[in-house]
């Protein structure tokens, strides 16, 4: 009984503890990437990028029902609730690994103990903990492979000696299959569990033990949890607010369940570049657990090579098909893709821990020491490591703190607040325009711009957006549209396509959208656009948009006044993506002053020019040494 009243106080302390400091530290507002797209699905009910994330906007969807702040804040919580769950799943299968490997060594205290220490570690992991405070997939994604994990290393404890011909299938199989299905449905970083599961699955009970009833049950589970896909057509059918990709067809859906426009980014790399990711992802990775975890580490593998071979390759598994899938894929932010193997890492640093204090009793057995002495040194070595682990804690705190972080969402504004009404805005940039989705569908913040994102257009759907969106630009360039959308079809049916003769049509069908509205409205696209020279038309800059002209002449403009709270605080950690904000602001004043300059308005200049210093101080501030290229 003492040691279920300890297991009951240990969860709590899990739940609290990483609770609080989530909440504490948790995003108000949208964040970079994918945060504003994914908001303004699970608010509409809409379908995402690639491949839909059925399961998550289904479940946004809920939170977005609960009574109390914004429903960014409330999809933020949605990843705090589902990172607090796979920090129980994880103690939960940390119990049942000490079970497997030391169940009758080693008080069970002390193992209730040390798996509350490595739960911890790992619940304040860098990744995982910046995970928890936005509105990402991954927050769910790492939730329901940990339940995966949980749910195998159940099943095999219970079936450690299930080795005779008479052994029936556990209905806990049929639930594997089916979570793995259904987690698919928000992400199918989940499938990279099959190798290890089916590897588990077999090597510990006879083939024959599978009966064709047993697998025809499996498929059957697994087929129920991928049905969650049917929510793209069905919903797509109805036309949501967004509706990416309309897979309402069988080509679109074929192509968005694909990922087909990733797929050029997925295993496309070269050696060279292989082997710089796999440089990034160590870096990485030693920055997720204390200096001192690693030994233990070192010593998780020993232990788990040795006495357990299966849970062993069945931890490997994981961990290889996890990095042989992240280092392959080319985008910047692969960061979360890596929370299988650190979560898979934290198994085998609880085993080290314990295969430690198994050799620290021997070695004290050896000197006559007693048991209760051998018990009090090992609970030393557990406090003395927590206070390693907190010493270090207010630092990581100040660094994951996100409470007061409105850069991206006042950096977003500020694009808004620069433009003219009714103007038409074309830009690449996804750290844009996917906030922008938030504030136009939910927020419902500026609904007289069009903002067009130009990588989209090359899909045969965006047709169907803009006609339905944007009637008035399809009208004004239908002809171009036409002709470029056999281009795009016939891409993406797999025939063959002069890939010039496409990109010319691409290219015309845009710059037709800027020559065609450049008469009865504004016309704009972004600083961080301006390499695309869109048209060859002149621009003049104007806030944080550069705009369109016909002719190279003065045009007066003042500069609305831009909210730069995060941005002037100090305690707000930069990443790159505030930090390009910050040369954003910099560079749209001095590009103002120097055309200002060109036209004699000096004293504006001066002003102008004041201002572009101004932050790009603040950028060096935050990063110095960097050379500051653009003035």
């Amino acid at each position: 009984m003492p040691s279920r009243l300890y297991l009951f106080l240990c969860v709590g302390l899990i739940f609290f503890f990483s609770g609080v400091i989530y909440l504490l530290t948790l995003s108000p507002v949208l964040s970079f990437i994918d945060s504003g797209e994914l908001a303004a699905v699970c608010a509409t009910l809409g379908i995402g990028h690639p491949p839909g994330y059925p399961l998550y906007a289904q479940l946004g969807r809920i939170f977005s029902f609960f009574p109390f702040g914004e429903p960014i804040y409330r999809f933020n919580l949605m990843s705090a609730f589902w990172v607090i769950l796979t920090n129980l799943c994880l103690f939960l299968s940390l119990i049942l690994i000490s079970d497997i490997f030391f169940s009758k060594e080693l008080k069970t205290e002390l193992k209730l103990s040390a798996t509350v220490l490595i739960t911890i570690l790992f619940s304040f992991s860098r990744i995982l903990w910046s995970q928890a405070l936005i509105n990402e997939v991954y927050s769910l994604n790492i939730f329901l492979c940990s339940l995966i994990i949980l749910t195998a290393l159940y099943w095999y404890k219970t079936n450690l000696n299930a080795n005779n011909s008479n052994t029936t299938i556990s209905p806990l199989v049929y639930l594997l299959a089916y979570l793995v299905g259904l987690s698919s449905g928000n992400h199918l970083l989940s499938l990279l569990l099959l190798p290890a599961l089916f590897y588990l699955l077999i090597s510990s009970i006879k083939l024959r033990s599978y009966s064709l009833k047993s697998l025809i049950l499996i498929l059957g589970a697994l087929i129920i949890g991928v049905s969650i896909y049917l929510y793209l057509p069905i919903r797509a059918a109805k036309n949501p607010a967004l509706n990416w990709g309309n897979p309402s067809n069988w080509l679109n859906l074929k192509n968005h369940l694909s990922a087909r426009m990733y797929q050029s980014r997925m295993f496309s790399e070269t050696e060279l570049v292989f082997w710089d990711n796999l440089k990034y992802f160590g870096s990485t990775f030693f920055k997720q657990f204390p200096v001192w975890t690693f030994p233990l580490m070192l010593l998780g593998i020993i232990k788990a090579f040795q006495k357990n071979l299966r849970i062993f390759l069945f931890l490997l598994l994981i961990i290889v098909f996890n990095l042989l899938w992240s280092l392959n894929y080319g985008i910047k932010d692969i960061d979360p893709y890596f929370l299988q193997t650190i979560l898979t890492s934290s198994f085998l640093l609880y085993l080290g821990l314990l295969f430690f204090f198994q050799i620290i009793e021997k070695v004290l057995t050896r000197f006559k020491f007693s048991d209760t002495l051998k018990f009090v040194t090992n609970y030393i070595i557990i406090f003395i490591l927590g206070i390693f682990f907190l010493l270090g804690f207010p630092q990581e705190f100040k660094s994951q703190n996100r409470s007061r972080n409105y850069i991206p969402y006042d950096f977003t504004l500020n694009i808004l607040r620069s433009s003219h009404k009714d103007a038409l805005i074309l830009t690449e940039v996804w750290d844009y325009y996917s906030p922008w989705l938030y504030l136009r569908f939910v927020e419902n913040k500026r609904p007289d711009l069009e903002i067009l994102h130009t990588n989209l257009l090359q899909w045969s759907w965006c047709k169907d957006y803009i006609r339905k969106y944007y009637p008035a630009i399809y009208k004004r360039s239908s002809d171009f549209i036409e002709i470029y959308q056999q281009f795009a079809l016939s891409k993406e049916k797999n025939q063959l396509v002069n890939s010039l003769d496409a990109s010319m049509a691409l290219s015309r069908m845009i710059d037709s959208f800027i020559f065609n509205n450049l008469k009865v409205r504004t016309v704009y696209t972004t600083f961080l656009d301006a390499y695309k020279s869109y048209s060859g038309l002149p621009t003049t800059t104007e806030g944080l948009l550069m705009r369109f002209r016909e002719e190279r002449k003065f045009y007066p403009y003042e500069f609305p006044e831009f909210k730069l709270g995060g941005i002037l605080d100090p305690e707000i950690p930069k990443t790159n993506k505030e930090l390009v904000c910050i040369s954003s602001y910099a560079v749209s004043y001095y590009n103002r002053g120097l055309y200002l300059k060109f036209f004699n308005q000096n004293e504006d200049a001066k002003r102008y020019f004041h201002k572009a210093y101004f932050f790009k101080d603040i950028f060096i501030k935050h990063n110095p040494g960097y050379n500051f290229q653009y003035f």
